[in-house]
């Protein structure tokens, strides 16, 4: 099967792809990346991740979506995309929510960037053109994957490419 996952899906695809290669025909990576290596920034982004968890629960999911599409990773996004971001957010199920920013957090997964070597499944990492950090995570993606392994990169457009690009984003799954 063909997999494909948006920034932390992508992680998680990347988990799967590496547990059961055999599983996994070819592998798209969007706005993605294999992990934090260093401890000490692993810890920080958890202990982060486990706060934004509680201020969700506490304040409820229409306070935790506005703080989060102020986020850094965010800036430059149009505002309609901002919006639509805050709508879905607001409309999510915050346990679920919480759940998911405290156990598939950057912190809590492992990084298995020193995995990438023995990755089987073909690799597409498709990242945003304005989205500066994930552009050097992706190339490092595909730099330490075999071949055949690609980047592309959508210009213009920021972290949230489902949102900004949703057309690059089908092509890159057609392409699969």
């Amino acid at each position: 099967m063909a997999l494909a996952g948006y920034s932390m899906g992508g992680r998680v695809a990347l988990q799967l792809a590496l547990a059961r290669p055999e599983r996994v025909s070819a592998l798209l990576l969007v706005s993605s990346t294999a992990g934090i290596e260093d401890p000490a920034h692993r810890a920080q982004r958890r202990a982060t991740d486990d706060a934004r968890a509680r201020e969700l629960e506490r304040d409820g999911p229409g306070a935790f979506a506005a703080r989060w599409v102020e986020l850094p990773l965010w800036d430059g996004d149009p505002a309609v995309v901002r919006e639509q971001q805050r709508r879905e957010l607001e409309a999510g199920d915050v346990a679920g929510l919480a759940a998911a920013l405290r156990g598939l957090s950057p912190g809590a997964v492992p990084a298995v960037w020193h995995r990438l070597p023995t990755l089987r499944p073909p690799l597409t990492v498709l990242v945003g053109g304005r989205d500066a950090r994930y552009r050097a995570l992706g190339r490092r993606l595909v730099a330490e994957a075999p071949d055949p392994a690609r980047e592309i990169v959508v210009a213009g457009a920021g972290h949230g490419l489902l949102r900004e690009a949703p057309a690059a984003v089908a092509a890159a799954l057609r392409a699969l």
